[in-house]
């Protein structure tokens, strides 16, 4: 997996999901799967974007409601993922939604007491099953699973389209603090605050 940090200041995101179209309405643009996008450089690749942004502002594809979070929505294979925190609820959801449409596809929710936390926003990334605060993200080359590793001690492999988790990989002694697939999907690595790089085969029968 490449991994995926999702860290965006809350003002660009807190409330409102805004999905824009940035150039030709047919085009489709490139997946976004990861922090600063597909090789983690900050670099986007596109052709045929507008040059400047027009005077009446660029065209809404569609809005969604959304609470505050740290989290930058990451979009791969037709599915818009995002992260926020409910008050007074005090719950943390992720939620994924269709790219083209914004329809929802799925939300998880797990309660979370921001009370005594610094920066309580929202979460910088958040999946139910974690017992602990979840330090990198990034989905598989063919977009269909995503990872997550925590501080938990754990690397948790989640089914992109429905949110279930899929399995959960053990062995570090600490926290985990970056994850990274191979190009071809098969090895999962995984780095950790034990000094620690462990080598993950993700073949069908392992």
């Amino acid at each position: 997996m490449t991994p995926l940090a999702l860290r965006i200041p809350p003002p660009a995101w807190a409330g409102l999901l805004i999905v824009s179209l940035l150039g030709l309405a047919e085009s489709r643009a490139d997946d976004w799967p990861q922090w600063r996008g597909p090789n983690r450089d900050g670099v986007w690749r596109e052709t045929g974007i507008l040059e400047t942004i027009p005077s009446a502002g660029l065209k809404v594809r569609w809005r969604a409601r959304i609470g505050n979070g740290y989290s930058g929505p990451v979009v791969a294979q037709g599915r818009v993922f995002v992260t926020d925190h409910l008050v007074p609820s005090e719950v943390e959801r992720v939620l994924c939604f269709e790219e083209a449409t914004g329809q929802p596809l799925w939300v998880h929710s797990d309660p979370c007491d921001y009370e005594e936390m610094e920066y309580g926003n929202g979460p910088r990334a958040s999946l139910k099953g974690h017992q602990g605060a979840i330090n990198s993200l990034t989905f598989s080359p063919d977009g269909a699973t995503l990872a997550s590793g925590s501080g938990d001690e754990t690397v948790r492999l989640w089914d992109a389209a429905t949110g279930q988790q899929r399995t959960t990989l053990r062995g570090h002694r600490s926290g985990v603090t970056a994850i990274a697939y191979s190009p071809d999907g098969r090895t999962l690595s995984s780095a950790g605050r034990d000094d620690a790089v462990r080598l993950w085969e993700l073949t069908a029968d392992k």
